[in-house]
């Protein structure tokens, strides 16, 4: 599906709800720093497990 030259914004349901996360994302508060990506990856990995399950 291409999209309009001057399109701003989401521009179907897809794209509102990746919006929607990023946006949440953002807003969430503080963020986590980490000295190594493997300390990112483990932590991201155990949410992803996480809200899978539920």
């Amino acid at each position: 599906m291409s999209r309009a030259a001057e399109a701003v914004g989401p521009q179907n349901e897809a794209e509102h709800r990746l919006y929607e996360l990023i946006e949440e994302g953002l807003n969430s508060g503080e963020g986590t720093e980490y000295e190594r990506v493997e300390e990112f990856a483990a932590e991201f990995r155990a949410r992803l497990k996480k809200n899978r399950t539920r």
